[in-house]
């Protein structure tokens, strides 16, 4: 339970930097309040169900030349 709960927290935190970093980048180029929370909300969005997807694909083989 615990492990499961740290890594939402690491994808919720990566969420949160993200979504930081867009605030940041838009409200520098001078786009309005609005637009920049819905893509703020979009980016913290797309980036929790990415790391949700990424950790449902399973890891190489152990003898695969891919892994090292």
């Amino acid at each position: 339970m615990r492990a499961s709960a740290v890594r939402w927290l690491e994808r919720l935190v990566l969420a949160v930097g993200a979504g930081a970093a867009t605030l940041a980048v838009l409200r520098w180029t001078g786009v309005g309040w609005t637009t920049t929370w819905w893509c703020v909300g979009g980016v913290a969005v797309l980036v929790l169900v990415a790391g949700a997807l990424a950790s449902t694909v399973p890891s190489p083989h152990p003898g695969d030349d891919a892994r090292r």
